[in-house]
């Protein structure tokens, strides 16, 4: 275990890593199936030295009370952040913000129809290091950085990897390998009401609702008070 990759071994890792990262997720799940001996040969060498600390993940579910949940079983892999506020952003409960269905299979069909609220959790976990598959530790790393912006320019959203290389930094992407790990669950504590009432509700009664996703800061307003100024 730990034994270094081949330069082809690191080079599938290397593609399977920033497909994931820039959400082609499929094509990083057939990278995964077709190459999992190398992609885990490669992650454990790289996981070495990581510093493992809590990571976070934010998960939407349509009950309450909720005190525990295992990811999807067809998930060979799963998505956490080494930033809090990153893990609230996917589980804000309000339509349109919160986005932490996915990973666990669960909600999505109600939520997209836009008549799901549910509820929202907060995940804290310290993984084990055999769990990691990849830590946001290694895009500062110097030895790698040029790999990964050029990885990010032929296979993002644009070919400005440099910038895309700093856009995934600040999101701290940490993924773990699904060894049928159990999460504990914490209600989700995130600005998700006005005044008593869920964003979602004011939305449909025609209410604006904003939130500066840097801030986290919401602002609440009726269409016509902005032509008043």
């Amino acid at each position: 275990m730990g034994n270094k990759p081949t330069t082809e071994q690191f080079l599938i890792y290397m593609n399977f890593v920033v497909y994931f990262i820039v959400g082609k997720v499929g094509n990083a799940m057939q990278i995964f199936d077709d190459h999992r001996d190398a992609i885990l040969v490669t992650s454990r060498f790289l996981m070495k030295k990581v510093n493992i600390l809590p990571i976070y993940r934010g998960v939407i579910l349509k009950d309450s009370d909720v005190e525990e949940v295992a990811p999807d079983k067809i998930r060979k892999f799963i998505s956490f952040s080494g930033d809090i506020n990153v893990a609230k952003n996917f589980g804000d409960p309000c339509p349109q913000r919160g986005f932490g269905f996915g990973p666990f299979g669960i909600g999505a069909p109600e939520w997209a129809s836009g008549s799901f609220f549910g509820h929202g959790y907060e995940i804290e976990y310290k993984p084990k290091r055999e769990e990691l598959l990849f830590h946001y530790s290694l895009l500062f790393d110097k030895k790698l950085v040029g790999a990964f912006i050029d990885l990010f320019s032929n296979i993002g959203s644009n070919t400005d990897g440099k910038r895309q290389l700093e856009t995934f930094r600040r999101q701290k992407e940490v993924l773990l390998l699904n060894m049928g790990q159990t999460y504990k669950l914490k209600p989700l504590k995130v600005t998700v009401e006005y005044e008593g009432y869920a964003y979602g509700e004011l939305e449909k009664q025609g209410w604006v609702v904003e939130r500066d996703m840097k801030t986290g800061k919401v602002s609440v307003y009726r269409p016509d008070d902005e032509d008043e100024d």
